[in-house]
């Protein structure tokens, strides 16, 4: 098969050798003269093709003399009668090119970039056209075939740019999604500047079209390198007579019919052509150049175009495509083409055209001649002449070419037409043409029709072929533009974003890029780029941060700012690119940025720019390594302001304003005012629910960010528009967005009460019947109100919202989810709120019922629900603990069930646990009783040990522990012993030492705990003692905690072992305390009550107690607490115990310890254990003969009288007194007996008289009187009595012989004897 001939030009249009031609014919394996392939060129070596028309590497038409005679004779027998005198004319048309002069190029007006004069009415050709547009295209041409230069130059169809036809090509205001444009739109009309389809692209700031619309004339057509005959000057009658005269003379034919052509005359012969080409109709070159004259005749005047038509030429012309030898001959089939695409522009000669089969018969031929370019160039061509409507031609024929679009389609002409493209993407004139036609099949008024059409193109690999014409190195810019717009509305129809559009997405971006570079002048150009990165480059952004596109991008939007369909796209490309920070360098972000304010001062409030604007700076904002000194708050805030239905627009800009508060706090202050807050409030009244859906997003988002935005927006108004607006609208989705903002603003860290509509509740909880679908959300509105709510308002209503959450937590059709949120709504409204005591039994009793339900017998257990219902119960029961609620034992025997069942499904759950320890908190602070009944101790304790090491539940457990053995019952300690509830509390108290509450409750406990012996030994065994005291160091001022230690430490005291009590910390530490908190009278109590015990266990200890400030604060105590009869009573058992050493009696009398043992006598006079304590203490105090004295200066001794006058039915004060007074009755140091009264004596007789079988009593009311009888005045006053005092001395003597005998006989022989 014939191929195409070397050209010959260089890309440069400079004429090639014969040497240079005969070099790429070898370098390409064809032959130089017809282009016929002679050798298979591989890698490395040629390989010599031997066939019909080959001949061992040698062309047997173009070179006979090099094959042997056989074989030339034979070639010749098998195709020489298909050119049968006609050798000549091939061989001029093989070298026609080579008379074709660059120098009418060069020269012409059109090529020096001047218009053409008026006299000049036929159009340049085509590629010719195309070089006045670019230089590029000369190479095009160059690797074009000898008679396609000549088809291409001379004989140009007459068609006109349609860059101002019908649709734009669309607008790409979406990085992520491409869209059809609206053509209804107004907003996208009469902007040729904006989008343009392929015909009106051009390199100048001038619209250019791809084809004159104006016919050349016959002069300009006709080349210097075509044949002109035999030299003989004929006008076209003349010729016509020749033609008749040598009808049977093909070579004469020839020169004439050759003449005629060039001279572009018909005088009739149109008919006589016609003729020709049927009697010559096995004649290839007899044909071609018939066709030539009709293409040379017609082109100068449509008229003669229509007569053409009107003789019948057009159908002998489609016939032709009949003759077999079509199917080779490309040479033939170009002229037949070119000729119809010159007769298609007469008037209804389209649909002659289509009538006769003429576009499926030129799509088969481009089929089966897939190795022509100009066939494929020339159908193209045609087809695009058939299907496109000029200015100047009549309404009438839009019939005709919506019928040849359809025909096209029908005849699969865009599968064939993609191929084509596919295999000459190297041919940039034809693949103009191509894209042309395409463009021309999907540019339809019904948008449904432009998918289906695109779709077909995608599925016949419209994709592919356009990219490979993109990579073509001969594509011009011209091209590369027309193909990207054809390629962009290709993708928006069928392309998902998901998946790469092509295979070589990265390599088309470099290529992108560097086209951008070089046309940086070219605002079309760098529209369509930028509209094709915007659709890939999002799959590509590191090969368009290699190939340094965003700078290319950048430029491009700051030298064409005032083009907003290139702004719009460029700002897309930003877009997708900011996805990740990482593609901006510093330089690049800020060039964007101000690139993008820029573009908005040329382009302020534009809809299509706002967009994309604010969704780049989102995402520059959202970047952690972005850092801008200049943020245009400005767009963001406008296209808010503008109240668009844009649900793009609008997201972005509440995007931007969130990210851009978020990282620069500054512009809090700077950026955004009460004015702007008061703005978005006041838009809140918009009727654009898109617009509504932004503004509340942006108004969340901004009290999310700050509690003082919080606070401007509700002094804007904003709680109660958004009420407002719930009660009157029904639009979920909007509603979600205000019930979200209305819980951002009530919520905070600090929980501020505030200002809300007194009815806001009834409207929220009014969504369950008018919007079921939002009560959950609304449910959590609640909450959040409720938990900002002024604390026990009284001008909020809240009628009906116990009702209310009740009814959905009892509501077995209710979701779980849904029943979390109502237990939420009651756990916050009674944390904050009073409730009546019918209120909480209804919420205590739903709340029971529906733990019970979900602990995963009758339904399946619940988490969430458990802990958001345990929450619940938790604020419940410490409300019914203020209103002393009546508890059933029934209830609580069914809390303790769910508390286990819990713990078997949801042991490591902490957090529910808690709550349930709360719980039984509140219920044991309640009723210790009935919960200790129930098994609350149990439970508590199990909790603790599963939870050792859980700090909260410590604290809980010791806390429910210290109220529940506070009964100090036997079987609690017991049951609190056996089940590791002491060590829990022991571990407790030394693991969590920081924890107050823990040490609190812990010495709480054991206080309570240590009453009974047994859990004293557990106790003191586990090194509880220590562990109080230390607990006590920790917490100095706790006096809660300090009387607790002290309680458990006084009864530990009682029992604990020797090496423990006599460690100095727990005397000091005692002492101190009880200095530290001299009013606290637990205190006193408890640490007096323990230097006590440890004063009576060991001797040094006293020594150590006095040492350590014991005496002083003993007698401090009974000065601070001379009401407190324990304090007192302990007090003097202490000094009494202390005052055994004859240092601490000094110590005590010179710390005033006499007087305040006296004044405690005295003010307790009606206790008789103090005065037993008193009367001891004085009687050991007087052991010293400085204290005798001291004792009866401070009234001592009237005191013990009046003891003993007040408790004379009491042995131990009768005895204790009698023993202070025989005390205080004799000095031996100084030998002085104290002169008695009648009280003393009489009352020492009366404890005789009354205690007679007392041995205490007996022997130390002897051993006073013996005393007293020392002294000669204290006998008159014995004697006074002396009858009955004998009888009781004698009594005294034989009833206790031992102890009295000896004393009461020496009196009786004194009584006697006086």
């Amino acid at each position: 098969m014939r191929g195409t001939a070397i050209p010959m030009f260089d890309r440069h249009g400079t004429a090639l050798s014969q040497e240079a031609r005969g070099e790429l014919a070898r370098k390409n394996g064809v032959c130089v003269k017809c282009g016929i392939l002679t050798h298979d060129v591989k890698v490395f070596r040629r390989v010599p093709l031997t066939n019909e028309h080959v001949y061992a590497g040698k062309c047997i038409m173009c070179h006979p003399g090099d094959c042997p005679h056989e074989i030339v004779q034979a070639w010749e027998q098998k195709f020489k009668p298909r050119h049968t005198g006609m050798q000549a004319f091939v061989q001029n048309s093989s070298t026609r090119s080579s008379a074709t002069t660059r120098k009418q190029f060069t020269t012409s007006s059109t090529r020096r970039g001047l218009k053409p004069t008026s006299k000049s009415k036929s159009p340049p050709p085509p590629a010719q056209r195309l070089d006045r547009r670019t230089s590029d295209i000369t190479e095009s041409f160059e690797n074009s075939s000898d008679l396609r230069n000549l088809s291409s130059d001379d004989f140009g169809n007459r068609a006109q740019d349609f860059g101002n036809h019908s649709q734009d090509f669309g607008d790409y205001s979406h990085a992520q999604q491409l869209r059809r444009v609206d053509k209804s739109n107004p907003d996208f009309k009469n902007k040729s500047a904006s989008r343009r389809n392929p015909s009106s692209l051009s390199t100048s700031k001038t619209s250019r079209s791809f084809i004159s619309n104006k016919p050349e004339t016959v002069n300009r057509i006709v080349s210097a390198g075509n044949y002109i005959g035999d030299g003989l000057q004929e006008d076209a009658e003349t010729l016509a007579k020749s033609l008749k005269i040598n009808i049977s003379k093909p070579d004469v034919l020839k020169q004439k019919l050759h003449k005629l052509r060039n001279l572009g005359e018909e005088c009739g012969t149109l008919y006589l052509i016609k003729e020709l080409m049927e009697r010559y109709q096995n004649s290839s070159i007899m044909l071609e150049v018939c066709c030539g004259v009709i293409w040379g005749i017609t082109a100068k005047d449509d008229n003669k175009k229509v007569l053409a038509a009107e003789t019948g030429t057009i159908n002998t012309i489609v016939d032709i495509f009949q003759n077999s030898f079509c199917e080779s001959n490309s040479n033939l089939v170009q002229w037949v083409i070119g000729s119809l695409s010159c007769l298609s522009r007469g008037s209804g000669n389209r649909q002659r055209i289509a009538d006769v089969g003429a576009i499926e018969k030129m799509l088969d031929c481009m089929k089966k001649l897939s190795t022509s370019a100009g066939v494929f160039e020339w159908t193209c061509r045609t087809l695009y002449s058939l299907i496109h409507k000029y200015e100047e031609e009549l309404n009438n024929e839009s019939i005709a070419i919506q019928k040849n679009i359809i025909s096209i389609e029908e005849h699969n002409g865009i599968q064939i037409v993609i191929s084509a493209m596919k295999n000459y993407h190297n041919e940039a004139n034809a693949q103009m043409w191509a894209i042309k036609v395409l463009w021309r099949l999907q540019d339809r008024e019904d948008e449904a029709v432009s998918i289906r059409v695109l779709r077909n193109m995608d599925k016949a690999g419209g994709v592919s072929a356009c990219v490979k014409v993109l990579r073509a190195r001969s594509t011009t810019s011209l091209l590369f533009e027309a193909t990207i717009v054809l390629l962009l509305n290709i993708i928006s129809a069928t392309q998902s974003n998901d998946v790469p559009l092509f295979n070589d997405e990265p390599d088309c971006i470099a290529l992108v890029v560097r086209k951008m570079k070089e046309e940086y002048q070219n605002a079309s150009f760098q529209e369509a780029c930028c509209n094709l990165l915007a659709v890939i480059v999002s799959r590509n952004r590191a090969q368009f941060k290699e190939s340094e596109g965003l700078r290319e991008v950048v430029a491009a939007l700051m030298n064409f700012s005032d083009n907003l369909p290139l702004c719009c796209a460029a700002i897309n490309v930003l877009w997708t690119v900011s996805y990740r920070s990482t593609y901006f360098d510093q330089v690049n972000l800020v060039n964007s940025v101000s690139a993008v304010i820029i573009a908005h001062k040329k382009n302020p409030g534009n809809v299509q720019l706002l967009g994309p604007s604010c969704a780049f700076l989102a995402n520059v904002l959202a970047s952690s390594s972005a850092r801008l000194d200049k943020i245009p708050i400005v767009i963001p805030f406008n296209a808010l302001l503008l109240k668009s239905e844009d649900l793009i627009l609008c997201n972005q800009a509440a995007r931007v304003m969130s990210n851009m508060y978020i990282k620069y706090p500054s512009l809090l202050k700077t950026g955004f005012k009460s004015k702007h807050i008061n703005s978005l409030v006041d838009c809140l009244g918009a009727s654009s629910s898109d617009y509504l859906h932004a503004v509340y997003d942006v108004l969340t988002k901004l009290g999310i960010l700050s509690d003082n935005y919080k606070i401007e927006i509700l002094r804007a108004g904003c709680l109660k528009t958004a009420k407002s607006y719930i009660q009157s609208s029904r639009q979920g989705t909007l509603n979600q967005k205000v019930l979200r903002l209305i819980s951002v603003l009530t919520s905070s860290q600090a929980r501020a009460p505030i200002e809300m509509p007194n009815d806001i509740f009834l409207v929220l909880m009014s969504l369950k019947i008018s919007s079921p679908g939002l009560l959950g959300q609304s449910c959590e509105v609640l909450r959040d109100l409720l938990a900002s709510a002024i604390p026990g308002s009284k001008s909020l209503n809240f009628e009906g919202l116990v009702e209310f959450g009740c009814t959905i937590i009892n509501d077995s059709h209710r979701s779980i989810k849904l029943k979390e949120r109502a237990c939420e709504v009651l756990w916050a409204f009674t944390a904050k709120q009073e409730c009546s005591i019918k209120n909480l039994s209804l919420m205590y009793s739903s709340l029971l019922n529906l733990m019970s339900l979900y602990k995963g017998e009758q339904h399946p257990y619940e988490s969430d629900l458990q802990s958001a219902a345990a929450g619940a119960l938790a604020s419940v029961t410490a409300c019914m603990r203020e209103a002393d609620v009546e508890l059933e034992m029934k209830d609580l025997e069914e809390f303790i069930h769910t508390i286990y069942t819990i713990m078997e499904r949801d042991l490591n759950r902490t957090e529910l646990l808690l709550k349930l320890l709360d719980s039984l908190l509140n219920l044991s602070i309640l009723n210790e009783l009935m919960v200790i009944q129930c098994g609350g101790v149990v439970v508590a304790i199990d909790i603790m040990v599963e939870h050792e090491h859980a700090e909260s539940v410590q604290e809980r457990g010791c806390s429910i522990l210290a109220v529940l053995s506070s009964t100090e019952n036997l079987q609690v300690n017991l049951c609190i012993a056996e089940t590791d509830g002491v060590d829990m509390i022991i571990s407790a108290l030394a693991t969590f030492s920081s924890n107050e509450r823990i040490q609190v409750g812990a010495c709480k406990t054991l206080s309570h705990l240590s009453v009974d012996v047994e859990s004293r030994l557990l106790i003191s065994s586990f090194g509880g003692v220590m562990l109080i005291l230390n607990a006590m160091k920790s917490n100095k001022d706790n006096v809660d905690l300090l009387e607790g230690a002290c309680m458990a430490l006084l009864n530990l005291s009682s029992d604990a072992e020797d090496e423990v009590l006599s460690d100095p910390s727990v005397i000091e530490t005692i002492v101190s305390f009880m200095h530290r908190h001299l009013d606290a009278r637990r205190l006193q109590e408890a640490g007096l009550g323990i230097l006590q015990n440890i004063s009576m266990r060991k001797e040094d200890a006293k020594r150590r107690i006095a040492q350590a400030g014991g005496i002083d604060t003993a007698i401090k105590a009974i000065k601070d607490n001379m009401g407190a009869a324990l304090v007192v009573e302990r007090a003097l058992t202490t000094l009494w115990s202390l005052a055994i050493y004859e240092s601490n009696q000094i110590a005590i009398a010179n710390a005033g310890g006499i007087d305040m043992v006296v004044n405690g006598m005295m003010a307790q006079i009606t206790n008789a254990k103090v005065q037993q304590q008193a009367s001891g203490c004085l009687c050991t105090l007087s052991l010293n003969s400085r204290n005798k004295t001291l004792i009866r200066e401070a009234g001592g001794v009237d005191a013990i009288v009046y003891a003993m006058w007040a408790h004379f039915e009491s042995e131990v004060v009768q005895a204790e007194a009698c023993r202070a007074l025989s005390n205080l009755a004799l000095n031996v140091a100084t030998q002085e007996v104290m002169i008695a009264t009648d009280g003393e004596i009489n009352n020492i007789i009366a404890a005789m008289r009354r205690f007679p079988d007392s041995e205490k009593c007996q022997e130390y009311s002897c051993l006073a009187l013996r005393n007293f009888m020392l002294s000669v005045d204290n006998m008159v006053l014995i004697k006074s009595n002396l009858n009955e005092l004998i009888g009781l001395l004698s009594h005294a003597a034989q009833r206790f012989p031992t102890k009295c005998s000896e004393r009461a006989n020496q009196m009786l022989e004194e009584l006697q004897r006086s």
